[in-house]
């Protein structure tokens, strides 16, 4: 009887083999079922971690005095938009603030706020993209918030 190239005298071997085919058709099986396991956990993961939810960033407006409660924002970027004009109407906070979720694919671009009526609203970005960050304030300058009172005033009052 010959081990590793040599020769073993009086040695009793026992080889305890499995049938041929057996090894072979359990390990595609064991190694497909660690497989779809592994799958089922990431998945389980992703979908209950958020990990593929849109990511957004909160943005919050400081309305004129002068207009209604009813704020709205619009939002374009590269033909993209958040809803057709006025926009969508953002959440009351405090006092005369408002917020609204901005999807990430509308993070630069021009942004419109106005409480939909005509006449009212300022636009940020209108010659030049504006970027949106999480947790940015915006207001209207006083000088424009009298002109789109006056303005706002005047196209209630002739309509």
């Amino acid at each position: 009887m010959k081990f590793d190239g040599k020769q073993l005298r009086g040695a009793k071997v026992n080889v305890v083999t499995a049938p041929k085919n057996t090894n072979q058709k359990i390990v595609p099986i064991v190694v497909i079922a660690l497989l779809v396991v592994a799958l089922i956990g990431i998945a389980i993961y992703v979908f209950s971690s958020g990990v593929l939810k849109p990511k957004t960033a909160t943005i919050t407006f400081e309305k004129p005095a002068s207009w209604s409660d009813q704020v709205y924002v619009y939002i374009e970027q590269d033909g993209k938009k958040n809803a057709e004009k006025p926009g969508e109407l953002m959440t009351k906070s405090t006092g005369n603030k408002y917020t609204y979720n901005v999807r990430e694919d509308l993070t630069k671009g021009k942004i419109i706020f106005s409480d939909g009526t005509s006449g009212t609203g300022h636009t940020y970005g209108e010659k030049e993209s504006v970027t949106v960050f999480d947790g940015q304030t915006y207001t209207v300058p006083e000088e424009e918030s009298k002109t789109s009172s006056q303005t706002s005033v005047t196209s209630k009052a002739s309509s």
